[in-house]
């Protein structure tokens, strides 16, 4: 009854001691029917005998306002005292509800003190990029009446060391009334990170509550302008292009753009995001002008009994409820904004860091003050770029596909040239070209569905933005070719990964003939294309002769990148990618290979490693996968070494736990160190997908085996 009260008083409701049990959760949403109820109960983390009937205490949950919860992303912090929300807003909003531990029983002031450090590390977590507002049943009192308790010390301690402010307008009023008639207490609060609360008030005794506590109510004024994380964002449309009358789409896109023919609308253009933006929507909306209409079509009547019925509708709303949890979305950001954020270690090399950094600087000036323009696009050239790429890949943010300019005619064509060759000419990148829709792809091979690192992250990048990728790519394709390292054989034209195989096994038969030992490192770089240090890779691409405009071009595409995870036809929040190329970005895969250049250059230049003849072959490589061959067990642990100070100059890690050497030909005992720790000497390891061991003659025994029984799967599996 006082919660119908509570909920036309509030858009927001926070709880304290609603003694609910885990599998009682639903039964708030049963009272506020029109709220998001997001509830933790005191045996979320216990496993109970369902026949064990134990008394429900604490718990916390924060309802919001239906008409709000698109805004909403439940965060993953806490523990079940501890309920956070964040509102992602112009101004993001983290709203903490607590219910802080009291006396009595087991619990000490210890207890006290460990919830407050958890709210500590989440303060310290958020605070960089969001306003924190804190409320609930602190247990604890700034204007006791009698002598302060060893909780109310704490309290203000913990108030002072996170800069945290009582609004200016809590007044001191009790707020708790025992039982007994006798003791009372202000121990309910909002706390804050700034002063945004424009009313605090508290609700006297009110003959409703039948609480020992009384309500506390405040109000902010917060600007709502977009929402980034919303299960309200449509699926983007997939356009089925068979059904459309191309001709007409041709037709109409020539009539509605005339506006953009004018060059010197488009040469003249201060903001070319703002011009883009309106060239895309055009083309997306007269595609989707042309789209057959959808036949409605009627559900055919079950002969279900009630019970059914029911039981089939209660079981579609909670997989609507799993589908759109956004926690689950909130989870995926934070992971991929945490690994898109630049860590610091202590062996990375910082003076490195400052050389790089202030290379980057010099560079800048040197090419903005010398220009040295990217040759023109014509309208031939981006013609042949667009029906390069494939037909059917999802639709970017914007909804836009490769096939809207395919099929759009030579006006699209026209106007498309001049506004690429305008980004060539001021070096200037729109942002809305650079927001990436991230899609977790599970990587399978026995990896567990619920670790996040089982996933890879695939980037849907702007249809247009692949386009100018391609085209100011093909400029640059020759410099890098001919300063690249012959040992790296992906993602080049000419060469396999295969080849890279083929090296290994080779230089194992040579050593056998010439009754050699040999010993094969196989590391591993963690979160290889996720991690690239950006200042690293341009100083980088500038020593394979990539200068003036090309080079501005470059780095302006790496500001300020932002990607929207997708998950279940849902969109996170938007964060920024400070570190790492984009899996799925056109330039993406060269750009690796620039970075780790200056390693392989170091072993070819030094010849440290194997031969095949007379031909140096020590470190044979596919992208991000280097391996490491000597005959010499000291030579290896310098190649190690090379490798581990190339990878602490650019910030990089090398797994320790899953780089390891095959030792061949020798029996002898022999250790390989990586930052202090042993690497494991198996008998077998994978390599490129081929399964090499110590005992067979090539190797390889095993590999006819595993493609066997995966064709068999294949089989089993259509």
């Amino acid at each position: 009854m006082y919660l119908s009260m509570l909920e036309k008083r509030a858009d927001i409701i926070m709880l304290q001691e609603h003694w609910l049990h885990n599998r009682e959760k639903q039964v708030l949403e049963e009272f506020l029917t029109d709220f998001l109820c997001l509830v933790k109960c005191f045996d979320d983390d216990k496993t109970n005998d369902p026949t064990e009937r134990r008394r429900g205490h604490a718990g916390v949950a924060i309802c919001v306002n239906k008409k709000l919860q698109n805004l909403v992303e439940l965060l993953p912090d806490g523990c079940n005292r501890v309920i956070a929300i964040r509102f992602n807003i112009k101004q993001p909003l983290v709203l903490i509800c607590v219910y802080m531990p009291t006396r009595g029983g087991n619990i000490t002031i210890e207890d006290f003190k460990t919830v407050l450090d958890e709210l500590s590390e989440m303060i310290e977590k958020y605070l960089p990029t969001s306003d924190i507002i804190i409320g609930g049943d602190m247990n604890a009192s700034l204007h006791r009446n009698e002598r302060k308790i060893p909780r109310d010390t704490v309290f203000d301690e913990f108030l002072k060391s996170n800069g945290l402010l009582i609004p200016s307008t809590c007044k001191k009023q009790s707020t708790f009334f025992h039982f007994n008639n006798r003791d009372e207490s202000q121990i309910d609060y909002f706390v804050e990170t700034r002063a945004m609360v424009k009313k605090y008030m508290s609700f006297n005794r009110e003959f409703q509550n039948l609480s020992t506590h009384d309500p506390i109510m405040i109000s902010i004024n917060c600007c709502i302008e977009r929402m980034d994380i919303s299960t309200s964002i449509p699926r983007p449309l997939r356009i089925k292009w068979d059904k459309i009358d191309k001709q007409k789409y041709e037709n109409l896109l020539q009539e509605r753009l005339t506006e953009f023919n004018d060059v010197s609308v488009v040469e003249t253009a201060e903001n070319i995001e703002n011009i883009l933006t309106k060239f895309s929507n055009i083309i997306v909306t007269t595609a989707e002008s042309l789209c057959p209409k959808r036949k409605k079509r009627f559900k055919r009547k079950r002969d279900w009994t009630p019970e059914m019925t029911e039981i089939v509708k209660e079981g579609k709303f909670h997989y609507w409820k799993w589908k759109n949890e956004a926690s689950i979305l909130g989870a995926w950001a934070e992971y991929f904004e945490d690994l898109a954020s630049p860590s610091v270690q202590d062996r990375f090399d910082s003076k490195f860091f400052n050389l790089v950094n202030n290379d980057i600087e010099i560079l800048t000036d040197i090419f903005l003050s010398t220009r040295e323009p990217i040759q023109e696009v014509t309208e031939y050239e981006l013609n042949k770029c667009i029906l390069s790429f494939k037909n059917g890949k999802a639709p970017d943010v914007d909804k836009f596909t490769i096939e809207h300019l395919k099929y759009g005619g030579q006006t699209v064509i026209n106007i498309l040239t001049k506004l690429i060759n305008l980004i060539f000419k001021t070096v200037a990148v729109p942002n809305n070209l650079k927001i990436g829709i991230g899609c977790p792809l599970f990587k399978n091979g026995g990896k567990p569905k619920e670790d996040p690192n089982s996933y890879r992250r695939i980037t849907i990048t702007s249809a247009i933005g692949k386009t100018i990728e391609k085209l100011h790519l093909s400029r640059n394709k020759s410099s890098i070719k001919n300063q690249q390292s012959r040992l790296q054989k992906g993602f080049t034209e000419g060469e396999s990964p295969t080849v890279a195989g083929l090296v290994v096994t080779e230089l194992r038969i040579e050593a056998k003939e010439k009754r050699l030992p040999i010993y094969i490192g196989l590391t591993d770089a963690k979160k290889a294309f996720d991690i690239v240090w950006h200042a690293g890779l341009f100083r980088e691409m500038h020593k394979m002769n990539i200068s003036g405009d090309n080079w501005l071009l470059f780095r302006a595409w790496y500001e300020d990148l932002t990607t929207k995870v997708k998950w279940e036809g849902n969109f996170s929040r938007g964060f920024k990618e400070k570190q790492g190329v984009r899996q799925g970005g056109v330039w993406s895969p060269t750009a690796y290979k620039v970075f780790i250049n200056s390693l392989l250059k170091i072993y070819e230049e030094n010849k440290i490693g194997s031969y095949i003849g007379s031909i140096y072959c020590g470190a044979p490589t596919v992208a991000d996968d280097v391996t490491l061959i000597a005959n010499d067990p000291y030579d290896l642990q310098t190649m190690i070494n090379i490798q581990m100070d190339h990878a602490n100059k650019f910030r990089y890690t090398i797994s320790e736990q899953k780089s390891c050497v095959l030792k061949i030909g020798d029996k002898s005992e022999h250790s390989w160190y990586m930052n202090d720790q042993k690497l494991n000497t198996p008998i077998n390891a994978t390599h490129l997908g081929i399964k090499r061991d110590i005992n067979s003659k090539f190797g390889v025994k095993e590999v006819v085996p595993d493609r066997i029984q995966t064709a068999r799967k294949t089989v089993y599996m259509h």
